[in-house]
Formats: C-alpha cells, sequence, structure tokens
C-alpha cells in the first residue's frame, strides 16, 4: 500500500487478509474503498467478493458479482473459500445465466 496507495487490488487484498483475522471494521472499510478505487478491475472485484463472503455479507458478494464479468464468477466458483457461496440459489442461477462464451 505505501507504493501505490489507489490500487483497489491492493486494498482489497488487505480488506480479505483484514476479514480473515477478525478486523471486520477495517475489512469493511478497506473493501469499499477498494471497490471504489477500481470498480471495473476483474481481480480487485474477485476478491472483494470472497472479503464479503468472509464477513457473511451474501448480499453484497452477490452484488459485486453480478457486476463482475463472467470469468469472475466462474472462477470464484473453484474455490473453497466460496463453499457456501456456491450453495446459494441466487449464485447458481448467476452462474447459469452468466456462463462464458
Amino acid at each position: 500500500m505505501a507504493n501505490n496507495p489507489r490500487s483497489g487490488y491492493v486494498r482489497a487484498f488487505l480488506a480479505y487478509l483484514c476479514a480473515a483475522t477478525g478486523n471486520r471494521r477495517r475489512a469493511e472499510s478497506e473493501v469499499a474503498q477498494a471497490l471504489q478505487l477500481s470498480p471495473t478491475n476483474a481481480d480487485a472485484r474477485w476478491i472483494a467478493a470472497l472479503t464479503y463472503e468472509s464477513l457473511g455479507r451474501r448480499d453484497a458478494s452477490l452484488a459485486v458479482l453480478a457486476a463482475s464479468t463472467p470469468e469472475s464468477v466462474a472462477s470464484i466458483n473453484r474455490w473453497p473459500e466460496a463453499a457456501d457461496l456456491r450453495k446459494d440459489p441466487r449464485f447458481q442461477q448467476m452462474l447459469t445465466t452468466r456462463q462464458i462464451k
């Protein structure tokens, strides 16, 4: 972050680490900043979705993924950290309607 404080990807990754270590307040702040700084960066959005999952904010995860590329949606489906997300019917619907072309 010292080298590039405006990197949405770096902030998203920091948010995920904060969520994983129980620092909910900072995780929520960092993920919001990440999405604001890099609203179209696929990697930042992908990590943001995992961060929201880690925070138990399924609706936020789905909102991020709904505005993400089909490749990002398909990719997150393969990660163990998204196991609960995979079971959500709204995510399943997203997978089927946003297939990679």
